[in-house]
């Protein structure tokens, strides 16, 4: 078991996105939440914040989404998906996971951001940005080191979590024997904030931004100082000032956009002159979701540009989804989802948003898993 950034990216997710135990963790988390004050450690990591450096952030709420999964699909189904999500982890992940106690663990939120990259000519990444995450979970983190070595010791691998002391907080370095992360100036680590807080990042330096950030509340990003979670939001996401980043970090970008002018007037411009697109998924009322995609231009005159392409990139497909829905049901469906995306925007602005009613939403989330239960079906038992 080769423990990279892959690895923990996956026990990463599978804490953050799968359910175990009896019952739903979610609604189980819901109820003790309800049932008992707040402490001032729930306070002090109750929303995820994104630190100086970031220019691309994302955040999701996993108590919104599990709620929402709950009521589209029903909560034997989401108990039954949530089972299968398990047996699809690898065996030596299951053992860290069991062996770390974590077996009941389930996230509240999470977030994810990424600092401005550095590119060769050829394109390629000069070196791994600074990457961070943060998943609001309970966890013993020094349990949960235990579990992986004991795995390293199993499979006689080589990589060693080797201990550090970052901004005063203990910590855990990835090293790999062949000496990978030190050739992409990368250096895996993470920690934990007071058994609430996970904490994963590129290296060490990112590292100790996250726990001055939580622990200290200093270092946060000025750009992302409005982008939080709000009530109902499923997961937001915003990358700033893309313009200026495509700017420093494309090679020659002036001569490298110039192809976008075969098909968009003066394309090379307004990609340069692009500033934050930001997108929000957020659960409605009544238990659909709405959508919303928001990029601001240059001067309206970009904007307006950007709204005339959605519109006529829209039209060829409405009207094929029109002529088939004559026939068929699922192109009936979608063409109601395609005549209720809304291409607008203020001044400077070119937004795109769509509702999606509970009813559709159902349709679509039973059918997403009946395929994904088959296509598991199909597959040979590990």
């Amino acid at each position: 078991m080769k423990i990279n950034m892959k690895f923990l990216g996956v026990s990463a997710l599978a804490l953050a996105l799968c359910g175990c135990g009896d019952g739903s963790p979610a609604q189980k988390a819901e109820k003790a939440a309800d049932s008992a004050p707040q402490t001032t450690l729930a306070d002090k990591y109750s929303v995820p914040k994104i630190a100086e450096g970031a220019i691309l952030a994302l955040e999701f709420d996993q108590r919104q989404i599990d709620k929402l999964q709950t009521v589209t699909l029903g909560e034997e189904k989401s108990k039954e998906l949530a089972k299968q999500a398990w047996e699809c982890l690898s065996d030596d992940l299951l053992a860290v996971i069991k062996a770390a106690g974590l077996e009941d663990a389930r996230a509240r939120w999470g977030a994810l951001s990424i600092g401005e990259p550095a590119l060769k000519e050829d394109m390629d990444l000069k070196e791994v940005p600074e990457v961070a995450v943060s998943i609001a979970i309970d966890i013993d983190v020094e349990k949960t080191v235990s579990a992986i070595r004991e795995q390293l010791k199993k499979d006689e691998d080589d990589t060693q979590l080797v201990e550090a002391t970052v901004g005063g907080v203990k910590a855990w370095k990835v090293v790999d024997k062949e000496g990978e992360f030190a050739e992409m100036k990368a250096e895996p680590c993470f920690a934990a904030l007071d058994g609430k807080l996970f904490l994963l990042a590129s290296n060490l330096a990112a590292l100790e931004k996250q726990i001055k950030l939580y622990r200290d509340g200093v270092g946060a990003s000025a750009a992302f100082a409005n982008f939080t979670l709000a009530k109902g939001d499923l997961l937001r996401l915003s990358l700033k000032d893309i313009g200026t980043h495509v700017k420093k970090v494309v090679p020659n970008p002036e001569e490298t956009l110039k192809m976008l002018n075969a098909f968009v007037p003066d394309g090379d411009k307004m990609i340069l002159g692009l500033k934050a697109l930001d997108f929000a998924a957020t659960a409605t009322a009544d238990n659909g979701v709405a959508l919303k995609l928001s990029l601001g231009a240059a001067s309206e005159k970009d904007a307006d540009q950007l709204r005339t392409l959605a519109k006529t990139g829209l039209m060829p497909l409405t009207a094929q989804l029109k002529e088939a829905a004559k026939e068929d049901a699922d192109a009936k469906k979608n063409l109601a989802l395609v005549e209720g995306l809304k291409i607008a925007g203020p001044e400077g602005a070119f937004e795109a948003s769509l509702v999606i009613p509970a009813a559709i939403l159902k349709e679509y989330a039973q059918e997403a898993v009946a395929k994904a239960e088959k296509d598991m079906a199909e597959k040979p038992k590990k």
